[in-house]
């Protein structure tokens, strides 16, 4: 079995303020909630010959809108889960990222602890994705 090279795109640790949560004091206001998110792909055997055009890869500026725009313009959500399953989604809008991982933490909802949170990880070919 041959190993491919890899790249991974990530953005981590960006607070956004999403209306989510099952509790009614969460239900009252936006909380922050800290966006990570890596999105992986297959690399090419070597970036030289692609001429430094950044057409050539994967852009994280749209990542970057799709999290501080998007995501807080959404309605309000009960669980994680489902705002992380819209970001795996908007992942895999690029036909070369083959896995979406992300990871969802609300630093303010128990105050003894440091993260609370939860991480999703997508595989394109699980999911009949082409």
């Amino acid at each position: 079995m041959s190993k491919r090279d890899m790249i991974e795109l990530f953005l981590r640790d960006v607070p956004v303020q999403l209306r989510v949560g099952c509790c009614e004091r969460e239900k009252q206001a936006p909380q922050t909630v800290i966006v990570s998110v890596t999105l992986t792909s297959s690399a090419p055997p070597d970036y030289l010959p692609l001429g430094d055009d950044l057409a050539q890869v994967i852009d994280y500026t749209a990542l970057h809108d799709f999290i501080c725009r998007d995501l807080p313009s959404q309605p309000h959500r009960n669980l994680l889960e489902t705002i992380a399953e819209h970001v795996c989604n908007f992942g895999f809008r690029d036909a070369r990222v083959e896995k979406v991982s992300v990871k969802l933490v609300k630093p303010e909802i128990f105050p003894e602890t440091r993260q609370t949170g939860i991480e999703l990880t997508r595989f394109r070919k699980n999911h009949g994705i082409m």
